[in-house]
């Protein structure tokens, strides 16, 4: 009978355990990222769908309008006060609304169908959101934000992880030729002599041929991929801030300009307008430019909302967002703990 056991040296137990431990703080990492990246996705969607539901509840409110313009222009041509001219513009016009209306409404569709499949439940059927979108906001200031973020992103924090779990596998890879022992006790009896025996032998593999070069210069490589990753997702990160930057303060300045001077103009030239044409002191061609100036304008507004809407949510989610796309795999394997036993 014998007792035979391996006797780890080099601290390549512990060093393992380094490793591994850096790769699930990556691990974690990741998942706060992307975790951040479906709330901020959803919250992008919600403003998507809640400005697609106020786009159809304009136009329903502007063909009501036209609508009027319509039953307006054919009253004046039978009383020979319009052109038929007049009532043809006028049913162009409210053509061109109804198709606007049937575009908001299959805009609106799949805007909801892109939520709920974020939101995981894909089957869920539609149903009217509330809230409000944004007025006037405060402007930020992108350099530091974007200091901010590099410094705090789970997505930055998982590439410091995986520059540490480099590091951590580069000094692992240091030791791996230092050579473990295998200690042996063995008893038994010499059947030729009847007698009783003892054995203890110590052994350990000579590194001649073998000091693990191989593996060295593929972690040094490793590591320095490493650094070189977390360095583009730093620009990347300061790239897609760049981009919300000019999202956010584009949208700031729209919103803030047709709220304060271009909607309360644009409603009070319709109203004039309108005036104008029914006691017959403008053309029908003023009123329909008016009509349209007020409906454009109430459009833009609302996609200047929904733009800025967007921006405050990206920046608030970190600049992360993807919700659906792969995410990077650091669950590794059992590579490091078969080294650590076998000497070859």
């Amino acid at each position: 009978m014998f007792y035979e056991r391996q006797i780890v040296r080099g601290g390549k137990l512990e060093l393992n355990r380094n490793v591994l431990n850096e790769a699930l703080r990556a691990q974690k990492f990741e998942y706060d990222a992307q975790e951040i990246r479906v709330l901020t996705d959803l919250e992008i969607k919600f403003y998507e769908v809640l400005a697609a539901q106020r786009r159809v509840e304009l136009v329903a409110d502007f063909e009501r309008v036209v609508e009027k313009g319509l039953e307006l222009s054919e009253t004046r041509l039978q009383a020979q006060e319009g052109t038929k001219v007049d009532v043809l513009q006028a049913r162009i016009q409210k053509n061109e609304i109804n198709l606007a209306r049937q575009q908001a409404e299959i805009a609106l569709t799949t805007a909801w169908q892109e939520l709920v499949a974020i939101a995981g439940v894909p089957d869920l059927p539609f149903s009217p959101v509330v809230g409000e979108l944004p007025g006037q906001t405060e402007a930020i200031d992108w350099q530091a934000l974007a200091s901010a973020v590099i410094e705090t992103s789970p997505e930055m924090e998982a590439a410091r992880a995986r520059i540490a779990r480099a590091r951590a596998n580069l000094n692992r890879q240091g030791v791996q030729a230092i050579p473990n022992l295998t200690a042996q006790i063995a008893a038994g009896i010499d059947n030729g002599t009847d007698s009783g025996m003892i054995n203890l032998q110590v052994g350990a593999p000579l590194p001649t041929n073998n000091r693990n070069q191989g593996n060295i210069s593929a972690a040094q490589a490793e590591l320095c991929r490493a650094i070189k990753d977390a360095e583009r997702i730093e620009l990347s990160i300061k790239s897609r801030l760049a981009a919300i930057a000019r999202e956010y303060d584009s949208a700031r300045a729209a919103v803030e300009q047709y709220a304060r001077e271009i909607l309360p103009s644009a409603g009070e030239s319709l109203q004039l307008a309108d005036e104008s044409y029914k006691a017959g002191e403008s053309s029908f061609l003023q009123l329909l430019v008016a009509r349209k100036t007020f409906f454009d304008s109430n459009i833009s507004f609302l996609d200047a909302q929904v733009q800025l809407a967007q921006a405050q949510a990206k920046v608030k989610g970190n600049a992360l967002t993807g919700a659906l796309d792969p995410i990077i795999d650091e669950s590794g394997d059992d590579g490091i703990r078969g080294l650590s036993l076998d000497q070859q």
